[in-house]
């Protein structure tokens, strides 16, 4: 008998040239943990935001991020 394999984390890096206005470095990056996406049949689990500095020109950004991420999520659930 084969136990189903239960995903507790997942680790996203991302990473984009500094913002235009200097205010940022020369390299961006975002780390997005999932953590808990055992516990959630049906959404991914708790998204964790770390980053010392992200820049984006509108929420739809974000929005299209963290998609990726629940997409693949779930993808890997499968």
């Amino acid at each position: 008998m084969v136990n189903k394999l239960l995903l507790h984390r997942a680790s996203f890096e991302f990473s984009q040239d500094g913002n235009t206005d200097g205010t940022t470095g020369d390299c961006e990056s975002l780390t997005i943990d999932v953590e808990s996406c055992w516990m959630h049949d049906t959404e991914p689990g708790y998204f964790v935001l770390r980053t010392e500095g992200w820049s984006m020109d509108s929420t739809d950004e974000l929005e299209a991020i963290t998609q990726k991420v629940a997409q693949a999520i779930k993808d890997i659930k499968q």
